[in-house]
């Protein structure tokens, strides 16, 4: 999420003098400065830096990263909101408001600020604020698809009978293609006739049958061995 430096975190509010508020598209963001800043006559408020603590931001296509933002002012400048306006190189990517290419907040000088980024299609896309006052922040976003679901596991083997002392491996193959978060836990109905290790082999113990079972995200598959 930005380059250099600032006390903010990546998801969720950073940090800034006077709490923060998010940039959800246009509208105002009174983030307070903590500092009066009274300036020379008819100066007026700027921001002349923006910083964050990432330049990235990965995003799941549909949902939305809060992406603390710091715009700081020059020594001098008196305090006051000041216009940033915000484009989005691909708003059919990634906007701060949905359908929205460009927009314009207010922002305090010298505040702080979470700027709410959507990924709406999956691809890259580059969401720029600036001011008059020279400030600027690139945040290069990537919107990538959403985790597949489990939706059914199988047990790839093609051994159903084991003698006393031998081993075979078990392999859980979990569908559709590419679904995520397929961790497989195995158990042994009888461990006395073959007992199966978290890694899915099986050692055969005693004559007798046994079903392995192998369990991915809810979703159960059984295989059936007999030894002797």
């Amino acid at each position: 999420m930005g380059s250099g430096g600032g006390n903010s975190s990546g998801n969720g509010t950073g940090s800034g003098s006077g709490g923060t508020r998010t940039v959800d598209g246009p509208g105002e963001v009174p983030a307070g400065s903590g500092e009066n800043r009274l300036g020379a006559v008819g100066e007026i408020p700027r921001i002349s830096t923006f910083r964050t603590t990432f330049g990235s931001v990965r995003i799941v296509k549909g949902s939305r990263v809060r992406v603390p933002v710091v715009g700081y002012a020059p020594a001098g400048s008196p305090n006051g909101t000041v216009q940033v306006t915000w484009t989005s190189s691909s708003a059919k990517v990634a906007t701060l408001t949905k359908g929205v290419r460009s927009g314009v907040t207010t922002w305090k000088a010298g505040g702080a600020a979470t700027v709410a980024v959507r990924g709406l299609r999956v691809g890259s896309a580059r969401i720029t604020l600036a001011t008059p006052g020279g400030g600027r922040l690139v945040l290069k976003v990537t919107v990538v698809p959403r985790p597949k679901a489990t939706s059914r596991v199988a047990v790839v083997t093609k051994t159903t009978r084991l003698a006393v002392g031998k081993s075979v491996w078990l392999k859980a193959k979990a569908s559709p293609s590419g679904a995520t978060g397929a961790v497989a836990t195995w158990r042994s109905t009888k461990p006395a006739v073959a007992r199966v290790d978290a890694a899915g082999r099986v050692t055969a113990k005693a004559k007798g049958k046994t079903t392995v079972i192998v369990k991915v995200k809810g979703k159960t598959a059984k295989w059936v061995i007999t030894v002797g």
